[in-house]
């Protein structure tokens, strides 16, 4: 997300960017602080562990990384995990979860909705 004068700019990949207005974007700020993540640490887990195996490492390890750029003089804060998480956890994913339904929702206002195997059901069912 990137904040503008009028709100924020939802952008991912291979995806067409969305708006959200001042006030959401309030909201989202306001539930990130509230949630804690401003108090978190730089790290939780065995991050040796990821160093030392990379990119190799197996897709049942959960490694994350948070990265937060602040418009003030703040500068940057980056955050990350190896098969552990901060306290609020849930809470931190479900705001982004809610932020992730509002950008897809928005797409489908204004491109339509998905097609492909993936977003059928009738399609993705198991024989």
């Amino acid at each position: 997300m990137i904040r503008t004068e009028t709100g924020a700019l939802l952008r991912r990949k291979d995806k067409p960017d969305s708006n959200i207005d001042i006030g959401e974007w309030l909201d989202f700020v306001r539930a990130l602080y509230k949630s804690g993540v401003n108090e978190w640490e730089r790290n939780y887990g065995d991050s040796s562990v990821s160093e030392f195996y990379g990119d190799s490492v197996s897709k049942f390890d959960e490694r994350w990384k948070l990265e937060i750029y602040y418009s003030d003089k703040a500068g940057f804060r980056k955050i990350e995990g190896y098969d552990a998480y901060p306290p609020n956890w849930g809470e931190f994913m479900r705001i982004m979860d809610g932020m992730k339904v509002k950008f897809t929702q928005q797409n489908r206002r204004f491109y339509g909705d998905p097609i492909g195997p993936q977003h059928d059901n009738r399609l993705s069912a198991c024989p």
